[in-house]
């Protein structure tokens, strides 16, 4: 069993690496350990989970200039909480000093579809036969909600955690955007 001191050594070699092998500045490496680490005291529940860790990472720091889509981590849906949510409509909300009419923000709310991203990891999902029957039931419940649920495997955040995020940035969102945009005749 690691430590908590060990987790965190695992978690910021990786995301260093990641920073090496992708050139990305690695001072951007410090501002996300901290803002991990800041998340306990703010209140919010902490993100544990290396592969989440580095899901996040890649997301702050891809795709430079593109920060009106925000992603929210431990996001409350029902009684769950979803690792990660995302949804278009924060980039309207964020759109450059913009203040859209109530009316035309509540038109795309109504219009955006709403992401919940699981990353599973088979220690805590597909273990045992509970453990899978007590995601299947927490899925439901979050699509009932009205989520769509976007599921990543740790392996493959941990393999090439920019696929992921591009898959998400670029396929889902970007064709949620222009399609709102098209709806709205904008």
């Amino acid at each position: 069993m690691i430590n908590a001191q060990g987790f965190e050594d695992v978690v910021v070699n990786f995301v260093r690496s990641t920073c090496q092998d992708n050139s990305i500045d690695c001072d951007a490496c410090m501002e996300f350990e901290m803002d991990v680490s800041d998340a306990h005291n703010e209140g919010r529940r902490p993100i544990t989970s290396v592969p989440e860790q580095v899901f996040l990472f890649t997301w702050l720091h891809t795709m430079a200039g593109d920060d009106r889509l925000l992603l929210t981590a431990q996001f409350p849906i029902g009684e769950y909480f979803t690792d990660f949510y995302v949804s278009a409509l924060s980039y309207f909300v964020n759109f450059d000093n913009y203040q859209w009419p109530m009316e035309t923000l509540q038109k795309i709310s109504a219009m955006a579809p709403r992401y919940a991203i699981e990353i599973d990891g088979f220690e805590w999902h597909d273990k045992t036969p509970v453990q899978a029957e007590r995601d299947k039931r927490r899925e439901r419940s979050i699509q009932l909600a009205g989520y769509t649920v976007l599921r990543f495997a740790a392996r493959e955040v941990l393999a090439d955690p920019f696929k992921c995020v591009r898959e998400i940035r670029l396929a889902r969102l970007h064709s949620d955007i222009q399609s709102i945009i098209n709806r709205l005749s904008i």
